[in-house]
């Protein structure tokens, strides 16, 4: 019976054991970030929805949980049929957005995860053609078209023990493309 009651006793303690370090290893690790799943980062953004092309135009991005590097950019209207064929021959480019002025800063979000943005409108975006090269050109916006705002977050995290650079869509909008006349 005494051999018995030694075998339950050191049993049991090795299983107090092992469920204490599994409660103090399950207790040390980190909370789930919001970095674990690009595409969860979302702002809100601001602009008052007609955009003339070749002026400058301001755009407001907020509610960021930080600080950020951010790429906008202008994508063609869900209108475009060249655009919406589902061959693989056809690509419809979105044109990037650059800050106006010598020595502008890069676009970046605050410390309290807002930024303001002022560019020049693009006249258009850019059709291209893989089965072609030769039919690739740029189509010009017309007065009154819709088209995509996209504002993206880029931020670096490490993962696994390396560098990852990851990138997603931090909110987007329709707005109006308006031309003036020539």
């Amino acid at each position: 019976m005494q051999g018995g009651r030694r075998l339950a006793l050191v049993g049991g303690l090795v299983l107090v054991a092992v469920l204490g370090a599994v409660g103090v290893a399950q207790a040390h690790q980190p909370e789930l970030s919001i970095f674990e799943f690009p595409g969860k980062i979302h702002g809100r953004i601001h602009t008052d929805g007609t955009l003339t092309v070749g002026r400058q135009e301001t755009l407001t991005i907020t509610k960021l949980p930080g600080r950020f590097r951010l790429n906008a950019y202008i994508s063609p209207p869900p209108t475009a049929t060249e655009c919406n064929s589902f061959g693989l021959d056809v690509y419809c480019e979105s044109e990037p957005l650059f800050a106006v002025g010598t020595g502008a800063t890069r676009f970046k979000s605050t410390r309290k995860g807002r930024a303001t943005f002022t560019f020049v409108m693009p006249p258009g975006y850019e059709v291209t053609n893989f089965k072609d090269p030769l039919k690739s050109h740029p189509v010009d916006f017309i007065n009154g078209q819709t088209a995509h705002l996209e504002v993206d977050v880029t931020y670096r995290e490490r993962r696994h023990g390396k560098l990852a650079e990851i990138t997603s869509t931090a909110g987007s909008a329709i707005v109006v493309v308006e031309v003036p006349p020539s």
